[in-house]
């Protein structure tokens, strides 16, 4: 769908009713915010040195996080981390290209990151939905208990 203003994008983006749960008009999906709208979902790893074929960097990314564990230390106060997750996190919180994409809880968070300043020619920008929920009931997916 196309959207012109902000006003018309928080009307697209709030549900007519509130949740039956929380009462709240909220959605369940999460977004991502992208400034070129027909660029794929690529994490910076996949667009890192070209995004032929997509997902195949795994060694690659060992490599940078071992270099990013070696190096960064003495110089990011994150503490102790628990496991390679937060280690990757922490990695991408700092600019290294990893295989992680951001998402966000809010759609206005997903457009601020949209709608940023490019250099060059103004674009489409877009704002990628994910809903898990419909997502997992399409699929058949079981859900752990």
């Amino acid at each position: 769908m196309i959207i012109r203003t902000l006003g018309e994008f928080v009307d697209r983006m709030t549900p007519d009713a509130p949740d039956p749960v929380t009462g709240r008009r909220r959605d369940s999906g999460v977004y991502r915010g992208a400034s070129e709208s027909d660029s794929p979902l690529l994490t910076s790893l996949d667009r890192l040195g070209g995004s032929a074929p997509p997902h195949s960097k795994a060694d690659l990314e060992e490599h940078i996080l071992r270099n990013y564990i070696r190096y960064a230390r003495a110089h990011v106060s994150a503490g102790n981390v628990a496991n390679d997750w937060e280690e990757l996190i922490a990695a991408q919180h700092h600019g290294v290209p990893t295989r992680l994409l951001d998402w966000a809880y809010s759609p206005l968070v997903a457009a601020f990151f949209a709608t940023r300043p490019v250099n060059g020619p103004e674009r489409s920008r877009a704002v990628w939905r994910w809903i898990g929920r419909r997502c997992i009931e399409c699929f058949n997916f079981r859900l752990w208990r």
